[in-house]
């Protein structure tokens, strides 16, 4: 879990009406099928977000995170032990966000991935670098945790201005 990067200069984007996330002025987006590719525009860091679907009744939200990540690490040819962090917002019982991250090496690089989920959906953040030890690997994972369910961003009501002239 990130604590230290911080992301200035951001947009908020929105994807299919169901999450979002902030991505900064200085990185590039393009929209692939079923994906979005990120990258910054100085480094060779790739990453990925992909909306994955929730099975009905497939319990709590956060159940599953750690072995998802797990077999992504043992496809790009993960050493075992792989340490998985599980955290997530203080009402994970209520409904709440639950993520899972872990680092780690494989396909001739280094590999970040945070998985994000909540009551209907999964989000899952993927960031590779050639160079294990990239400075961008600490945007990325700003970027990834500040994917969050649509619903939870709420817009600010106003109450109508009084007729008349002003």
């Amino acid at each position: 879990m990130n604590t230290t990067a911080s992301l200035p200069a951001t947009e908020t984007w929105s994807w299919a009406q169901r999450f979002t996330i902030d991505i900064p002025s200085r990185w590039g987006v393009v929209l692939l099928d079923e994906a979005a590719e990120l990258r910054p525009f100085d480094g060779d860091l790739i990453g990925h977000v992909t909306l994955l679907e929730r099975q009905p009744g497939g319990g709590r939200p956060g159940d599953g995170l750690a072995p998802l990540i797990e077999r992504f690490a043992r496809a790009r040819g993960a050493a075992g032990g792989l340490a998985v962090d599980l955290y997530g917002t203080a009402d994970l019982d209520a409904g709440g966000i639950h993520r899972a991250r872990a680092m780690f090496e494989g396909d001739g690089g280094a590999w970040l991935v945070v998985v994000t989920a909540w009551d209907a959906d999964v989000v899952l953040c993927t960031a590779f670098d050639p160079h294990t030890d990239s400075p961008a690997f600490a945007e990325a994972e700003a970027i990834f945790e500040s994917v969050r369910p649509l619903e939870r961003v709420l817009p600010v009501a106003f109450e109508p201005d009084a007729p008349g002239d002003f």
